[in-house]
This record gives C-alpha cells, structure tokens and sequence, in this order.
C-alpha cells in the first residue's frame, strides 16, 4: 500500500521533534517494515535560521517539503493535487487549522484526518485577534462542515469529545489511537540533581503552554523549598519575556535541547511541571513518566496520566499548582513510590499496538466506502 500523509510541518533526520510530526513518523514505521511505502508532504520551515531539506528520507519515509515558512498552505495544496493520484490512500495531519483536503480531492480518493487538539481561543492569544479569529472560525465552524462525512482519528477521549461538540455531527466513523512514546535512552541509575528541582520542555509561550504560570508558581515554591531549582527547555515566542520574569531566581533556560539534553535532563530532574491550558494528549507528560518522574499541571480532562503518578490542578489556579510542586518536593518518599507508577503508566502507551490500531480502522473504513461505491453504481 501507498500511504500519503498530508501535514503543516513534517519530521526531520535535525536535531528538532515536535508531537504531531512525531506522530505520523514513528506511527508509520511499523509500516515501512512491512513493505509499505509511506510519504509525508508538508510545508517549509526554518531551524536555527536554516531551511530544511526539500527531499529527506526520516527511517524509511520519504519527507517532501514545499513552499516557504511563510507562504505554505497554497504550496501545499497544489503538491497535493499533483501527487495524490499516486497514493491508495491519502491522510492529512490537522495542525492547528485543517488544509481543507476534501475540498481538492476527488471523492473516489480514501481520505481520512488525524486530530490532535483543539485550540480553541488559544489561537487568539498566541496569533493575535486578527490571525485568531480566522483560525477558531476554521477549526470551529469550516472544520465540520467540510470534514463531516471523513473518518478521524483522534489521540485521546478528550479530543473525541471535542469534535463531537462542534455544531455540525460528524457522519464518519472515529476512533481513538493514543501515541506510542518514541524510543528515549533514559539512564535509570543516573544521579539525580542534589537540589530538589523541577524541570519543564516545550514550546516557550505565555498563550497555551503558559510557562509564566509556571516561574509564577516557582516562586511560591521558593517561600517553602528555598533550595528548590526551576529548569527549563526549549525555544518560542515569549522566551525573552519569561527570562525578565525568572530574573533574580533560581531559574535555568537551557534553550534548544537535543534528544541527549532532554533525556538528561529527565534523568536529573526530580519532578516534571507543564502548566499547558490545552493539550490533546500531553505527551511530555508520558515521556516524563517514562524516566519516572511525577508529572504537576493543569487537570485538562485527560486520562494521558493519573492520580498514582501525577498532581494534577485546577486549570489557571497558580496557587494549587505551587502547592502540587512543594509537596513533591517536600517528600522524597512520595516522589519514588509515585517515580514506580509513573515508569508503569508510560508503559501502556507503545507505537506498534497504535500503528495496528491504525491499520485495521484504514481497512474497516476502505472496506465500507468501496461498498458504498458499489452501491451507488
């Protein structure tokens, strides 16, 4: 089989990984192994001031890259009608806002949606009012009208819920494949840090992912544990700004994290914070619980994590999300009996049961539409 993935953003061989793109590479190996030729078309980007490769081959996936990091979206689209007669089957990964596939293939064509996250008012804050509004109306309104009769995949129950509350039913079938955790050399023996610290990576942005809440809360924590070291990973919009809030504490920005960086860093650290407002499955809190560290955050609704391996908090309610972390941080105990429960919940989360998943609902979902083919035949 021919697989096409249709995507905003793609995985890269570079130092760089991202959950959605993670998503359809390490889903789709599985496949490659078995002899299926898989392509992920997406747009153009910039690392570290560089563009990424046209053409790349990322664990036997063939990585098309078009357009520019400002102008994608046409690019994309016009690669799509291109190629797409090549392909037995075409998927596209909805970052974001969808591309709107249903609109430009013909309907003989099986097409079917992954959907991560809703972003909901985020969009707003992190793009401003204009760019905002245009993305919460296609997400929210043009979403489901044109993906009404597309069979989805979503990651979690809570995206589920989502899509089923928008004001247009989908008609489609949809189903529920989580992620597996990417392969991550976690040293298990590896000497923690001696002061109790809390580390954070992800993207640095004061709109959804809300690391602001986070040093804020720290320096409650502070008041309690005055030895306590707040760590944190990662590059983004707001980064400047996070590090004039973080001036004068105990704060480390580490920036850009390799793969070796971040399993260090997991390695060393005693508990993982995310204080995120949305999330559509949270897979840094898995990744964290991987290395057996106690995830805190915000109660998304999500069932990613649990109460045996995680303090989970009101949504925006900085004053429980310190109270969370000085707890932790207070009781070494409690952290190695949650440390055990954590290594255990990140174990149910595996790539091969969800490319499985995936195969079978792509042969349940073709088997239907050829019927309904032959029947208006």
């Amino acid at each position: 089989m021919k697989i096409l993935f249709v995507s905003m953003r793609g995985p890269t061989n570079e130092d760089r990984r991202g959950g959605a793109q993670d998503y359809i590479q390490f889903i789709s190996e599985p496949w490659i192994a078995q002899g299926h030729e898989v392509t992920i078309l997406c747009g153009q980007e910039y690392l570290n001031k560089c563009l990424l490769p046209v053409n790349e081959n990322v664990a036997g996936i063939d990585i098309i890259r078009t357009g520019t990091p400002s102008k994608r979206i046409r690019p994309l689209l016009d690669k799509v009608r291109e190629i797409a007669g090549n392909f037995d089957v075409v998927i596209e990964n909805i970052m974001g806002f969808p591309v709107f596939l249903p609109l430009i293939l013909s309907k003989d064509k099986p097409l079917f949606a992954i959907k991560h996250h809703f972003e909901g008012k985020s969009f707003i804050k992190s793009q401003g009012w204009i760019k905002g509004l245009i993305g919460l109306a296609l997400e929210e309104i043009f979403q489901p009208l044109f993906y009404r009769n597309i069979p989805f995949v979503v990651v979690s129950t809570k995206t589920l819920d989502e899509i089923n509350s928008l004001w247009i039913k989908p008609r489609a079938e949809i189903r529920i494949i989580p992620p597996g955790i990417a392969p991550m050399q976690i040293d298990a023996d590896a000497e923690k840090y001696p002061d109790p610290t809390v580390v954070y990576y992800g993207a640095l942005d004061t709109g959804r992912k809300k690391v602001d809440h986070l040093i804020q809360a720290f320096k409650e924590v502070l008041k309690a544990v005055p030895n306590a070291k707040l760590i944190i990973g990662g590059q983004g919009p707001d980064s400047e700004l996070l590090k004039d809030m973080a001036k004068g504490l105990p704060v480390t920005f580490k920036g850009f994290l390799t793969e070796q960086d971040k399993c260090e860093l997991l390695e060393r650290g005693w508990i993982f914070a995310t204080p995120s407002m949305t999330e559509g499955f949270g897979i840094t809190w898995v990744e964290a619980n991987s290395a057996g560290l106690p995830v805190v955050g915000y109660d998304l609704g999500l069932d990613t994590v649990n109460d045996a391996c995680s303090m989970m908090v009101p949504v925006g309610d900085r004053e429980q999300l310190a109270d969370a972390i000085k707890t932790l941080l207070s009781d070494e105990e409690l952290i190695q009996s949650m440390s055990i429960a954590a290594r255990r919940n990140a174990e149910r989360f595996d790539w091969e049961l969800s490319n499985q998943k995936l195969t079978d609902f792509l042969n349940v979902a073709l088997v239907c539409s050829m019927q309904k083919q032959e029947q208006n035949e």
